[in-house]
């Protein structure tokens, strides 16, 4: 049976990405476990490191219980599990699924807040990066609806990006959505020509039937969110691991205007070293 992953730490934050994760289970038919990792900070001198504590596993162990007899109340058609693991969010996740069947997506909340504009903590920003399955960033105040429309916003480089075009055709063709897939270049010199989504990256997404979009400006930023606009684009889909775009995607002023009103999720996928 297909499943994905939630990741909690129990957070109003992680709360929302968990009803939206249970909403779209139930739209999906799918199955939902939880995971919660935890660690004690202790400060020797300059240096912090973590280290168990049964008390902490133990608060977990019940709260964790007390959360999925709620959702069993509320989602009585999805089948739930559950781990606590301690340790980060990726060594958790890595170890909990092994060489078994992979998870269609994991799923968590983020920070963002007025106060914290920068959206993406660290640990969200590790697991973009590490994290060898496909996963979703849920803004603070979004809501599932149908996912219609998926946006991919592609460099045009294809070493490193096989797994994750492969991810991205799977999901898209299991969901049944509308695959878009975004490109910005800058501006061809008079007399030079576009160029087009290269053959090897048009192979790995055409079971997808993907519509392709290209723009010819400067500020690749401004152009990511006219894209989302301009086709009602649900989910946003990158592929942080090789290049700053991530950073430069959510360090800037006009990226809260996305989260605050598209209130969008951001999918990431697995680039592999070239």
């Amino acid at each position: 049976m297909p499943f994905i992953i939630v990741a909690t730490d129990f957070s109003v934050v992680a709360d929302n990405a968990l009803t939206y994760a249970c909403d779209f289970a139930l739209a999906q038919n799918i199955d939902v476990t939880l995971i919660h990792t935890y660690s004690i900070p202790v400060t020797l001198g300059d240096l912090s490191i973590p280290v168990p504590a049964e008390d902490f596993r133990a608060d977990a162990d019940v709260r964790m219980t007390n959360l999925i007899t709620e959702l069993h109340q509320r989602y009585p058609q999805i089948t739930f599990k559950s781990a606590i693991i301690y340790g980060n969010i990726v060594d958790a996740i890595t170890a909990f699924t092994g060489e078994g069947e992979p998870p269609l997506l994991v799923i968590a909340g983020n920070s963002y807040s007025h106060d914290n504009p920068a959206w993406l903590d660290s640990t969200l920003i590790d697991a973009f990066r590490m994290l060898r399955y496909p996963i979703l960033a849920i803004p603070p105040e979004a809501h599932f609806e149908q996912i219609r429309k998926i946006g991919f916003v592609y460099d045009n480089e294809l070493g490193g990006s096989e797994q994750a075009l492969q991810q991205l055709t799977a999901l898209s063709v299991a969901m049944r959505v509308e695959l878009h897939v975004h490109n910005n270049q800058t501006p061809p010199d008079k007399g030079e020509l576009p160029i087009e989504i290269n053959n090897g990256a048009r192979g790995l997404l055409n079971s997808a039937n993907p519509l392709y979009h290209y723009t010819y400006e400067d500020n690749t930023d401004a152009t990511i969110l006219d894209f989302v606009a301009r086709y009602h684009i649900d989910w946003l889909v990158v592929m942080p691991r090789r290049h700053s775009f991530l950073e430069s995607l959510f360090h800037k002023s006009h990226t809260k205007s996305l989260v605050n009103t598209g209130l969008i999720p951001i999918l990431a996928l697995h680039e592999t070293e070239v």
